[in-house]
């Protein structure tokens, strides 16, 4: 995608959020890239129309050059996100087309501007002369070095495959190639928020019970707290207190406010405890806030809070290190902002000095850090 053919269209830079909703705000703020993914829209639905006209005839050397994300399908949204918006990022700026594959579901959750089901087209690229290579293929196999440093459009193969449960495209944000490309198009940076607002959004249907629940639960500002009790944590447990203390730093300050505590929990027993100590821990707050408690499901309304989330730390099978921060409750912003990248440690500690040296270039890389290991 060329960034000299976008023009500026708005000026955002006095949208205060005094003059509508967050999301409001987030979508004036992006109105370049609603070009650019309208250009892409129109684009996409034009090449796959001539692909499917059987009365159209076509050479290999025609055949668009693609992205292919393979979602996590047996984990949750959280993990299927992250890989989507990256495969749809490098399909913008590497000028492919964008496909999912295996995501049988997905138009029952989420609008669809364009057809990027795999399965449409994929007969059409088994030839053997058809070129492929897995650009990311979750904690195995990662082109950090790609990413970070190099034009991603160099790439001659036809397909590149995208399947990761992580954030992996974060580097390319410190990326010299596109630094001109974000400036305009994106210029806070925020890929995940300027994409999911227009390739993640729920049906008018959901949407309304989201809007409503958040209407009718959350106040001036909400606390979302996640307490995982059944996730794989090899003997790691963080003591309920910790949450407690966490929720009592963020209120500081706070005094003329209405907030909401926003628990979820893998477990009813686990809810329980963090209820009743939050519920002790009203009384015994200097500040007058009145804070309201929510103990309802997690899923989409987390994109709809007006706070921070609170969530423990949590290892898997591949640890990395001995350390596990058993005393540390991370404090993510809500789902506008940037995911974290899981995989940044692996980055930092395994890749060349030079992609490491301009990964660090970007202030981001240290939010893009604070995940479930210290870096």
């Amino acid at each position: 995608m060329n960034v000299e053919n976008t023009t500026n269209h708005t000026n955002t830079e006095n949208i205060t959020f005094e003059e509508g909703t967050e999301r409001e705000y987030a979508e004036l703020k992006y109105l370049e890239f609603d070009i650019v993914y309208n250009e892409y829209v129109k684009k996409h639905n034009r090449v796959i129309a001539k692909l499917l006209n059987s009365s159209v005839k076509y050479n290999l050397s025609e055949l668009s050059k693609v992205i292919v994300v393979r979602p996590e399908m047996k984990n949750g949204f959280g993990n299927r996100f992250p890989g989507i918006v990256c495969g749809f990022f490098y399909s913008l700026i590497t000028d492919r087309l964008f496909f999912i594959e295996g995501y049988k579901n997905f138009s029952d959750y989420f609008e669809k501007d364009f057809d990027h089901n795999w399965k449409i087209v994929k007969n059409l690229y088994k030839n053997k002369n058809i070129t492929s290579r897995y650009i990311h293929n979750r904690n195995k196999n990662n082109d950090f070095s790609l990413i970070t440093r190099e034009n991603l459009s160099d790439d001659s193969h036809d397909i590149l495959y995208v399947k990761t449960w992580d954030y992996v495209c974060a580097p390319i944000t410190s990326n010299s190639h596109y630094k001109r490309w974000f400036d305009k198009i994106i210029p806070d940076y925020r890929v995940f928020t300027a994409i999911s607002l227009k390739l993640l959004r729920l049906h008018p249907s959901i949407d309304k019970q989201v809007e409503t629940f958040a209407v009718n639960n959350f106040y001036d500002y909400t606390i979302g707290i996640h307490l995982r009790t059944k996730k794989l944590l090899v003997g790691m447990m963080i003591p309920v207190e910790h949450y407690i203390l966490v929720v009592k730093n963020l209120m500081i300050g706070m005094k003329n406010m209405n907030i909401t505590i926003f628990m979820a929990a893998d477990t009813n027993y686990g809810r329980k405890i963090l209820a009743d100590s939050l519920l002790h821990t009203k009384d015994d707050m200097d500040s007058p806030n009145p804070v309201s408690d929510n103990t309802a499901g997690w899923s989409q309304k987390a994109s709809h809070q007006r706070g921070p989330f609170v969530v423990m730390p949590v290892t898997n099978v591949y640890v990395y290190d001995d350390l596990l921060n058993v005393n540390n409750v991370w404090v993510w912003g809500a789902m506008s902002s940037e995911p974290c990248m899981y995989l940044s440690k692996s980055l930092i500690m395994n890749e060349d000095e030079e992609t490491v040296r301009v990964f660090k270039t970007n202030p981001l890389w240290m939010h893009f850090s604070q995940c479930h290991w210290p870096v």
